[in-house]
């Protein structure tokens, strides 16, 4: 684009795009702008006013233009400006068509919104909100969700009709439908199966509902929403377009309705619902909740009588690999099998509790010594020694163990909380000591654990003191003999303690969201030198940086965009930059990668 604002070149692949010639594109100075989305006109007008600041290199913008059929495709323009031999400024741009990259976007947003819709649900649902609650909610949620333009449940009082309970809309549907278990779709719906109705229209089997069907209505999706035994009704979504509805969609509402059929069965059949709050669904053992109350009454009981309370923290070893490795349902299997040899090894009394995840909790409500709560421990990891059925076949998983011990009246007040970090503490000391042991929290323990808040405390200040720096160790091609690379190592420069290598506290910036802050500085760095060492040398002869990435780094879903704008920012080419992968990243991000 030249001085005067008019396209001077177009490449032969616009017509790819847009439709139009090179010829057409460049002899009409108007036709970008009217090509341009009405809603993304101004956006895109005032990227191109940014260029008449005199920057060189401007961000990508995205907008949409009309093509030469008169839809809509989504353009990714990347612009820079060179001056000619005169002086005069000429921006020279590329156009990239994102419109599938763009509707991949819609779809995982759309999917993220129809989790979030389930989760929530679910989270009512263990409140123990009515389920006249959960109808409405979960129907005007799905109501404002793209492309619906109604959603609806029906409830089955008898075999012949359906009444209306909830809708999120009024498009002038009856609040009574004919319902034939014998007849489509509601012969599949009385099996519990999700009917996806592509086109009322063209469906001869819908006429029976044509006198109830509004015009906007062009396709559809029905889920049943299933009790143990009956059927309490179902869940109609409406679109104007159609086929609006995929697999997936159909796969989310079967979600939703499980979720209310479950809420309403558990109201019909009045189940305990506090036993479903306090208690894990997968092993039946108390929950997190429950153990921290069942553990400050201990201490309140011991505190009483002068007794001693014991706590053990188990956590399953390599469970990830086991979880990701066969399959979650190899995992929860496995998990299944261990709850009871838990509760096994406590006394009558005790309890035993999940935590989430692989982790589980011991209280040991009275016990003289932690002599005694060590043997509890030893007990505990030899039950679980034992083969263990998972997936067809016999497995031998190993725990560590992190154990503390509590007298009220003789020590400083504690509280369930303090307890439970002590234990952890202790645990965590236990996996890093070789794993399959126990460990007990005392003052060695205590120290280490005020030392590595401490770190992270000062960890903080050192990113924003600009104390971090990247030092970069040569990789030497021993069979050449020849320089083969630079890998970019990050140290901390401390005020008080000097240098510090990363060993002492990548580890405790793992554990935090700090990692994520370290990870991005450190490569942003990494770009920037093998840039300026790369200025003005051949591409065969560029030097290339590798930098190490975390397992959180590797999980980042837009890891690839942020390393592509460093690349681009910084005029690097990508064989010039290397992400290392260690193995323990390899072992905990294995999905990922």
């Amino acid at each position: 684009m030249g001085e005067s604002g008019k396209w001077t070149y177009a490449s032969p692949q616009i017509e790819k795009i847009l439709g139009y010639t090179p010829q057409e594109w460049t002899s009409d100075p108007t036709l970008w702008y009217r090509s341009i989305h009405p809603d993304d006109r101004e956006g895109a007008l005032a990227y191109e006013d940014e260029r008449l600041i005199g920057l060189d290199l401007h961000p990508p913008a995205e907008y949409r233009l009309q093509t030469k059929e008169g839809s809509y495709v989504w353009i990714l323009e990347r612009a820079r400006l060179k001056r000619r031999e005169d002086g005069v400024p000429v921006w020279h741009g590329v156009m990239q068509d994102i419109t599938a990259m763009k509707a991949a976007e819609a779809a995982i947003q759309l999917k993220a919104e129809q989790q979030v819709l389930v989760a929530r649900l679910g989270e009512m649902a263990i409140r123990g909100e009515d389920p006249d609650s959960l109808l409405k909610y979960a129907v005007d949620w799905i109501g404002k969700l793209d492309g619906v333009i109604e959603a609806s449940i029906w409830e089955q009082e008898d075999y012949e009709r359906l009444h209306l309970h909830h809708r999120s809309a009024n498009l002038g549907w009856s609040n009574e439908l004919p319902y034939d278990p014998e007849q489509y779709p509601d012969s599949h719906l009385a099996q519990g199966d999700v009917v996806l109705l592509p086109s009322w229209q063209d469906d001869p089997r819908l006429a029976r509902f044509t006198p109830f069907l509004p015009d906007p209505v062009r396709s559809s999706m029905i889920a049943p929403i299933m009790g143990a035994v009956d059927q309490f009704g179902m869940i109609i979504v409406h679109s104007g377009k159609i086929s609006a509805f995929s697999e997936q969609d159909g796969n989310f509402l079967r979600a939703a309705a499980n979720v209310l059929g479950n809420s309403i069965e558990r109201s019909r059949t009045d189940l305990s619902l506090e036993h479903r709050l306090n208690h894990d669904p997968l092993t039946d053992l108390p929950n997190r909740q429950l153990f921290t109350r069942r553990l400050a009454e201990a201490i309140d009981e011991a505190g009483s009588r002068e007794g001693t309370v014991g706590l053990l923290f188990l956590d399953i070893d390599h469970f990830k690999l086991i979880n990701d490795g066969i399959g979650h349902h190899a995992g929860d299997e496995l998990l299944r099998e261990i709850a009871p040899r838990l509760s096994a090894s406590v006394r009558r009394g005790d309890t035993v509790a999940r935590f989430g995840g692989d982790e589980f909790g011991i209280v040991l409500a009275t016990i003289k010594s932690v002599d005694e709560a060590r043997e509890v421990a030893r007990r505990t990891l030899e039950n679980i020694s034992e083969p263990i059925p998972v997936a067809g076949t016999e497995r031998f998983v190993t725990a560590s163990i992190g154990v503390t011990t509590y007298q009220p009246g003789r020590e400083e007040p504690k509280s369930a909380e303090d307890l439970i970090r002590d234990a952890d503490a202790a645990m965590y000391l236990a996996k890093e000591s070789g794993r399959a042991r126990v460990e007990s929290f005392g003052k060695p323990i205590r120290d280490r654990v005020i030392r590595r808040l401490d770190v992270e405390r000062q960890l903080h200040s050192a990113i924003e003191n600009g104390e971090l720096e990247v030092v970069y160790q040569p990789i030497i091609n021993l069979r050449e003999g020849k320089l083969a690379a630079f890998e970019a190592l990050t140290r901390w420069n401390h005020p008080e303690e000097g240098t510090l290598e990363p060993e002492l506290f990548i580890p405790i910036a793992e554990e935090s969201d700090l990692i994520a802050r370290i990870d991005s500085w450190t490569m942003a760095e990494a770009v920037k030198q093998v840039s300026a060492w790369n200025l003005g040398i051949e591409p065969e002869d560029r030097i290339t940086v590798s930098v190490n990435a975390s397992s959180r780094q590797i999980r980042k879903p837009d890891l690839a965009a942020e390393i592509t704008e460093l690349l681009v920012m910084n005029d690097t080419r990508p064989e010039n930059l290397a992400i290392a992968i260690t193995e323990n990243v390899l072992l905990t991000g294995s999905a990922v990668i």
